[in-house]
């Protein structure tokens, strides 16, 4: 990780404007991570398993979602808009 901080994702999330997970680890960005994205934030999934974004802790923060494309989840909280590619989302 030559010349990038590395930091929690709760403190990435205030100063980041993209965000790709591709750990296959399970809860990478939660809702705490989520409260702290700025506004139009982009999030995007491109492991192979679904369980590092915490897509239900996202819809419940959520006042609309809707299906952009087939893998692609737009999602409006009640602070900011957050693009989710969630291409390992076998429900999408």
């Amino acid at each position: 990780m030559d010349g990038f901080k590395v930091m929690k994702m709760v403190d990435a999330a205030k100063v980041g404007d993209f965000f790709v997970t591709v750990t296959g680890c399970k809860d990478v960005i939660t809702e705490k991570a989520f409260m702290n994205m700025k506004d139009g934030a982009i999030l995007c999934n491109a492991g192979h398993f679904d369980c590092e974004v915490d897509v239900a802790g996202l819809k419940k923060l959520s006042v609309e979602s809707k299906l952009a494309r087939k893998t692609i989840l737009t999602v409006i909280s009640f602070q900011t808009v957050i693009g989710c590619m969630l291409s390992a989302r076998a429900d999408l």
